[in-house]
């Protein structure tokens, strides 16, 4: 996964656009379980929700919409209302059918949530390779009956369109929406890379083990920006968390499993995300943080 890693600074760059949002779009959903009647998988969900929560609790003025497949929407709204606190305020959720089923109507749909958002960010959100097909990472084709053509949001013509907004994607095979920024790696060291390449292209491109980090990461990332913005202004402590605890992030997953959504590498109904079980994701977390709180320690006792 390291070949695929951008320059240092891009987390920090990606946070920063962010912060400073006051609509933003989170992509997510990745369909790849496609013998199943819910094709969801456990990777993504839970990711984009923690951004989502951090986003919201830290500046109740920011709008976020998720958007995904109607195919996954099922296993993201359980996932994301685990927390009744996180109400329906200040983030929505709005599903699109698939390509086979898209018109007019649809398109417009999809262009009104975008038209006056800041920043889209893709988060384990499948997409099509430069032969038009959106490959598993195995090389099994997700097909056009499933998937909502969400791709366009990256695409020159709509950003044309609206060119206000930038864009950054987290992904961890390069079969990811925005991940086309790094295909050379990807066809180098990812197998069947050339085949299942991403085709579009995204800002700033986040590449992690597996993108559920990599969406802790961008939490962890905004609440150390929360944390000096609030030194910087004076703000009243104790400061508070962005990212999810970790009984939060359990019950998120556990959720998507309640859900239909399966771990994309075994394909079973368990509480585990590609392969590996909940301690390891929670042992992210906690060293993401530790990281935090050093961090909030110094910059307390120095201010």
């Amino acid at each position: 996964m390291r070949h695929l890693c951008q320059p240092s600074g891009t987390l920090a760059t990606t946070a920063l656009a962010l912060f400073y949002s006051q609509n933003v779009v989170l992509v997510t959903g990745f369909p790849c379980l496609i013998q199943h009647e819910i094709p969801t998988e456990t990777d993504g969900p839970s990711g984009t929700v923690a951004i989502c929560r951090a986003l919201t609790r830290m500046n109740k003025n920011k709008k976020v919409v998720i958007v995904t497949d109607d195919c996954n929407k099922t296993v993201i709204e359980a996932c994301a209302n685990i927390d009744v606190s996180f109400k329906k305020k200040h983030w929505s959720l709005k599903s699109f059918p698939p390509s086979s089923q898209w018109n007019d109507t649809e398109q417009h749909r999809l262009m009104e949530v975008v038209k006056d958002c800041d920043h889209i960010l893709a988060l384990e959100r499948v997409s099509e390779s430069q032969d038009g097909n959106a490959y598993t990472m195995s090389g099994k084709i997700m097909g056009k009956d499933m998937l909502a053509p969400l791709d366009q949001l990256f695409s020159e013509k709509v950003r044309k369109k609206y060119p206000h907004y930038k864009t950054s994607c987290v992904g961890d095979g390069g079969n990811e929406m925005g991940m086309h920024a790094v295909r050379d790696a990807i066809v180098t060291h990812i197998p069947n890379g050339a085949m299942i390449a991403s085709a579009s292209s995204a800002d700033h491109v986040i590449a992690a083990s597996v993108s559920n980090w990599g969406g802790y990461a961008v939490a962890a990332a905004l609440e150390v920006l929360a944390i000096e913005d609030d030194v910087n202004n004076k703000e009243v402590l104790p400061w508070y968390p962005l990212l999810p605890p970790n009984v939060e992030e359990t019950r998120a997953v556990e959720a998507v499993v309640q859900a239909g959504g399966r771990d994309g590498v075994t394909g079973k109904l368990e509480v585990s995300v590609d392969g590996m079980s909940m301690d390891v994701s929670l042992g992210i977390l906690n060293e993401l943080r530790n990281e935090v709180s050093l961090y909030a320690e110094k910059t307390f006792s120095t201010n």
